[in-house]
Formats: C-alpha cells, structure tokens, sequence
C-alpha cells in the first residue's frame, strides 16, 4: 500500500470515533478544557481524556499548558471542513434515499 494511503487510512481510523469526532466539533469555536468539553458532551472527563490521547499523539489536537489547567485546541482547522463535507455526503445521501 502506498504511504500516501496508508497514512490517509490512518487518519480515517484516528477520527473514526463518534465521541473523538463530537470532540473535534465541540473544537471548532476554540480551545478548551477536558473538564469544559465533558460537560459540553455530557461524558465523563475521563472519557474525554483517553479520546484525545489518539487525536493527540497523530497530531490532530494540539495542548497548551497555563498553570494548572491544559487548553486543547485542532492543528489544522481544516479538519472542520472535512467534517463539514462528511455531513453534506450524509446528508444528500438520506435524502437521495441512499445508505452509506
């Protein structure tokens, strides 16, 4: 497999999770907090942190430490827009009364 396929492959596998991709979303507006983006999702904080494990260490979101509190924000905004155009393909497809 070509490394450019592989590493596609990989990224579609990393954000392939419901609740990393809701974490990705709660995102878009800026950084924020484990603590703050649990009580957005209605998770529990530990969930969130191992979620953002993955996200973290492929180089999807990024961590900013200030004193004791850490701020994750996305890499590359980008991101957003790709999961912008997964839900239009969602979309269209349900009204084209097709399946994914």
């Amino acid at each position: 497999m070509p490394d450019r396929t592989r590493l596609r492959a990989e990224f579609f596998r990393v954000i392939g999770h419901s609740l990393r991709i809701d974490i990705i979303v709660a995102l878009k507006d800026g950084e924020k907090t484990v603590t703050e983006l649990a009580d957005e999702l209605s998770v529990i904080p530990n969930t969130v942190s191992q979620q953002l494990v993955p996200l973290r260490t492929r180089g999807l979101i990024r961590v900013r430490r200030e004193k004791t509190h850490a701020y994750y924000s996305v890499t590359d905004p980008s991101i957003h827009a790709l999961l912008d155009l997964a839900a239009r393909i969602i979309e269209k497809r349900g009204r084209d009364g097709g399946r994914l």
